[in-house]
């Protein structure tokens, strides 16, 4: 009987199963790690299974658990349509997204067109920056690209790209050949600034060290190097024939269907996560729940269309 679901322990699976994190879940729902665990244990309980693997962390759902989510995800997500759209609405609607200029230029702005046929009564603002902002602020969410969700804040995983260098046709074509490995030690390195600094960013300099043990040792120190600001920048760079650049495949994934850029190495770094964010106070807002439906949708029909060794595992 429905009075028997157990809606709360429900609510609390799906968040955790998302997050692969009950201390993010808790965040998003607002309460303690302690809570979410004890809502997720009533459940099992109450179910006769276990939904989660605790062990080792990340918490990794068990094949009963996997069965689950997705219809407690589209159930949670139906209703949360429902509730929104009996919400009074204003005539028009404006979202403001915060996001990196790269995937703005790279992946949103040439989707953008097929939410507006959806959602004519709603505009939406891009705010293109190489720092994304904070929320509650100016944006309503974000796309950030990031090494972990953050912890308060609402969070959809959207994609984890993968590093490759890339080159234009007419290089590859050229009289310096680049068939092995050993040959980028002909041609020059592009590469693009990282706004944060770390160790485990995908550089060139990792780049070389992965490969190294396959196909040995490559001495770049008396090569040419080209350091722009921005990844878009590096990418255009790379097809213009300019040098190889080592780029992220989701960014530069339009060039290489058209076959202006190639993969000459089937060698890549995994990236960070893509992940949509908003605030837990803005749940629920007709607007948001329309992006965030598309976007999902979206960046779904994307890795579908592109699957194999393009993108890390999520």
């Amino acid at each position: 009987m429905r009075r028997d679901l157990p809606l709360h322990g429900l609510r609390a699976f799906e968040a955790a199963a998302r997050h692969q994190s009950f201390q993010n879940a808790a965040g998003e729902l607002a309460v303690s790690p302690t809570a979410i665990s004890h809502q997720i244990r009533q459940l099992e309980d109450q179910l006769g299974v276990v939904l989660f693997r605790r062990q080792p962390r990340p918490i990794t759902l068990t094949e009963a658990g996997a069965r689950l989510f997705p219809r407690v995800r589209d159930a949670l997500d139906e209703l949360e349509q429902a509730v929104a759209a009996l919400r009074p609405e204003s005539p028009h609607e404006t979202l403001t997204v915060s996001t990196t200029r790269a995937f703005a230029s790279r992946w949103l702005l040439p989707r953008l067109p097929r939410f507006y046929e959806a959602h004519p009564g709603i505009s939406v603002n891009v705010h293109a920056a190489e720092t994304v902002s904070d929320l509650p602020g100016t944006a309503d969410c974000a796309v950030r690209y990031t090494r972990r969700p953050p912890e308060d804040q609402i969070c959809f995983p959207l994609f984890r790209d993968r590093f490759f260098p890339l080159a234009a046709k007419a290089l590859l074509a050229g009289d310096r050949p680049l068939s092995h490995v050993r040959d980028l030690a002909d041609h020059t390195l592009i590469s693009f600034e990282w706004t944060a600094k770390r160790p485990d960013n995908p550089t060139w300099r990792r780049w070389l060290e992965a490969v190294a043990d396959q196909w040995g040792p490559i001495d770049t120190r008396g090569q040419r190097h080209i350091v722009l600001s921005e990844e878009s920048h590096a990418i255009q760079a790379a097809a213009e024939g300019l040098g190889i650049a080592l780029c992220s495949s989701l960014m530069a994934i339009d060039l290489l269907q058209q076959g202006v850029l190639h993969c000459p190495f089937g060698f890549g770094l995994d990236g960070y996560l893509s992940v949509l964010v908003y605030p837990t106070a803005s749940r629920g807002k007709p607007h948001l729940v329309a992006f965030r439906e598309w976007l999902c949708r979206e960046a779904q029909c994307f890795r579908e269309a592109h699957p194999g060794h393009l993108f890390a595992d999520r």
